[in-house]
């Protein structure tokens, strides 16, 4: 699964604001060895004029 949202919209400021976040989840065909992992990752850019 991997949401993204644009907070750009709320911000009264000329940055563009990013969130990505990934979760992710393996279930083996044998035994109960679940792996379960994730990653957050926030962006400020600032747009050149």
């Amino acid at each position: 699964m991997k949401v993204v949202a644009d907070l750009t919209q709320p911000l009264a400021t000329p940055w563009r604001t990013t969130l990505d976040v990934s979760l992710g989840r393996q279930v083996p065909m044998v035994g109960r060895d679940i792996q379960t992992s994730g990653t957050a990752l926030l962006k400020l850019e600032r747009p050149t004029p």
